[in-house]
């Protein structure tokens, strides 16, 4: 199946949670084809067929259509797991504290900083919630340029996790140079934040 913006996954009967296996793994993202869908329209008519349809990752910036996700099941028993954590700070209103999940690669590396703006727009921190958002979006700024996964990768792969930074088709790979400048950006993004940045750069 493919939905845009969203990847749908189901989830066995016996389980009560979002499972990620078995997938349904083939998706796109509007944002980078242009092609407009509703994966709420989706959902409100596959919710009564599918038992064990469990969510989805919604990885677009397009709010109105993620609450119209949210409200085609008034049950709230779907995940819609946002996977654009530049807009963190917006998805949460929609979610119970107690039932807020995301999926995202950049977690990988800079978790503790989403964990804290979800932390303080709960504790009704607002200000607090902006600022640490816009540190977020700071991230994505910087390492834009080079691309997030490759960005994401290089990390890991400074950090000993992976084992190579190159990237699946049709993400390109960087050139050692861009490598080496991408490095300087994550210096300079931990010497202004370590706290949520001194993980991007290996010892």
């Amino acid at each position: 199946m493919i939905c845009v913006p969203a990847a749908v996954w189901m989830k066995p009967i016996e389980f009560s949670i979002v499972s990620l296996a078995p997938m349904s793994n083939p998706f796109t993202l509007a944002l980078a084809t242009g092609v407009p869908t509703k994966p709420s329209e989706f959902f409100a008519a596959a919710k009564p067929l599918i038992p064990t349809l469990a969510g989805m990752k919604f990885s677009d910036g397009n709010m109105w259509e993620y609450g119209d996700c949210c409200d085609a099941d008034a049950s709230g028993a779907l995940a819609f797991m946002p996977g654009f954590e530049a807009q963190t700070l917006a998805h949460l209103p929609y979610h119970p504290r107690d039932a807020y999940g995301a999926i995202s690669l950049s977690f990988s590396v800079i978790a503790p900083l989403h964990r804290d703006v979800a932390d303080a727009f709960y504790g009704q921190r607002g200000a607090e919630a902006h600022a640490l958002q816009a540190t977020s979006r700071g991230f994505f700024r910087a390492v834009t340029p080079f691309g997030w996964t490759q960005a994401v990768k290089l990390a890991l792969v400074d950090r000993g996790v992976l084992d190579s930074p190159l990237c699946r088709a049709p993400s390109r790979n960087l050139s050692p140079g861009e490598r080496n400048a991408l490095r300087r950006v994550f210096r300079d993004l931990a010497k202004r934040e370590p706290r949520y940045f001194g993980g991007l750069v290996g010892d």
